[in-house]
């Protein structure tokens, strides 16, 4: 009954639209008056909060809004809010994960489980004991679950309250709309600071590497749908090159491995059908990219093509035969080398790692990992698959790798037996997302990044839906 009373009280106060301008406006003057924002973060939290536990699907949709639009502009250029504002998204998600309890308990969803919430619980377990047995203090603990965990939550909305296809399509439109609006976010950026790598679109300054890889996934997204007939090749091929405009102008050297992988992935599926057209279709999308290269580097002068193909540079860009504890010098190979040489010589951190957050950086006070301090100007957290051994061990590394194989397996199903063609590109798309994640473990971030995470685990949870209806 007070459940009732409370859902029917803030459903009539949302719709009137004066009363959230004026407690809005409340919380804002409440952070002015003490002069703390963070006041002002956890309030704006608590207050979308409520909202998210009435509603599972208005609480997504902020959470895409914040992730992939607000989070990195307001931090950027707001400077005196900052990363505070990724608090409101943090509580949202708290909330999200209290309402599908509660609904799990109150049997108004399915209670039926899956081999892969077996595999992600373990995993969560596993965690916990790791980082008791290392005494992982409190807030390196925190931090680390939020690192790994963060958007889980998300995983079960998309089960239980996402799952219709009218849902899936509005945040693929959602995405191609951040990709497009990239554009001219990272044209103003190399403007204004006249520095190849803080071009980094909506998602940050210096966040090129993230800026490039979702950029070639939502190339990926507009190829598949237009090889699937949704939309017109043309169109898709036009869109395709005014998306590769930031890609181009922050001269992320991924593009090269990349891209050639996204096209052979995605043609695979109609190599069968039409296999000459598939195969020349690869061929004039690599050569049309290092045509497009060839002449950028032309014109802008230091452009790195030339070092691109030497030897010796792309071997001291992945690995280091030698490095210093008190300068650094790991890179990409050498810091998962120097992962494995270290937890090996103790058998429960080769098997469970040093716990979550150990191994890790954090801006948060108290936040930063024993190891990392340790190690500190070797900057061992460079690269996912680095982090997630030290973190993790071999047993934690290879259950995360499981459930991403599972999650597949779910999408690979749904695409067999889905008759709709929009459901087929999505389901591909979502093969496309965990091949280039996994290829990404030897950059930083991959799995855990914002706009990775967010997007992994939503489709994750979708498709899983979708694989226990089939």
């Amino acid at each position: 009954m007070i459940n009732i009373l409370l859902r029917n009280m803030l459903t009539n106060f949302a719709k009137d639209r004066i009363y959230i301008v004026i407690l809005l406006a409340f919380i804002i003057s409440i952070s002015i008056l003490f002069g703390n924002l963070y006041i002002y973060a956890i309030l704006l939290g608590l207050f979308l909060s409520i909202f998210a536990f009435l509603n599972p699907r208005i609480a997504f949709w902020f959470i895409l809004i914040n992730v992939y639009i607000l989070s990195s502009l307001v931090s950027v250029y707001f400077p005196f809010i900052g990363k505070k504002i990724l608090w409101v998204t943090d509580l949202i998600l708290v909330t999200l994960a209290f309402r599908v309890c509660v609904d799990i308990a109150m049997h108004k969803v399915s209670r039926k489980g899956s081999k892969i919430d077996i595999f992600l619980f373990v995993l969560i377990f596993l965690c916990i004991v790791s980082s008791i047995v290392n005494r992982v203090s409190l807030t390196v603990f925190l931090c680390g679950l939020r690192n790994y965990f963060k958007y889980i939550p998300l995983f079960f909305v998309a089960r239980f309250y996402l799952n219709n296809k009218k849902s899936l399509t509005g945040l693929f439109r959602f995405l191609i709309l951040v990709a497009v609006l990239n554009v001219p976010v990272a044209i103003g950026q190399f403007f204004l600071y006249h520095d190849f790598d803080a071009v980094g679109g909506l998602f940050s300054l210096g966040g090129s590497g993230i800026l490039t890889v979702f950029q070639l996934l939502m190339v990926g997204y507009l190829l598949i749908i237009a090889e699937n007939g949704i939309i017109a090749k043309w169109k898709a091929i036009a869109l395709s090159l005014l998306l590769f405009v930031p890609i181009f102008i922050n001269q992320t050297k991924v593009v090269f491995f990349l891209f050639p992988i996204l096209l052979i992935y995605i043609y695979k599926y109609f190599l069968v059908k039409k296999p000459f057209q598939a195969f020349f279709i690869i061929l004039l999308g690599i050569f049309l990219l290092f045509s497009l290269v060839s002449i950028y580097s032309a014109i802008v002068p230091g452009f790195y093509i030339k070092d691109l193909f030497s030897r010796d540079w792309l071997y001291q860009y992945l690995y280091k035969d030698s490095y210093n504890l008190n300068v650094g010098g790991l890179n990409r190979l050498s810091a998962v080398t120097f992962a494995i040489a270290s937890i090996s010589k103790n058998a429960f951190h080769f098997l469970m790692g040093t716990g979550i957050g150990n191994a890790s950086l954090s801006n948060i006070p108290g936040g930063m990992g024993a190891y990392y301090e340790k190690y500190f100007y070797l900057k061992i957290d460079l690269v996912f698959l680095s982090k997630i051994l030290w973190e993790e061990g071999f047993l934690g590394t290879l259950l995360f790798f499981l459930i991403v194989f599972k999650l597949w397996r779910c999408s690979s199903l749904v695409y067999r037996r889905a008759k709709d063609s929009r459901m087929k590109s999505h389901a591909v798309f979502f093969g496309l997302l965990v091949l280039v994640l996994t290829i990404n473990i030897l950059y930083d971030g991959s799995f855990y990044y914002d706009a990775f995470g967010c997007m992994f685990w939503l489709l994750g949870g979708y498709f899983s839906n979708r694989e226990q209806i089939s």
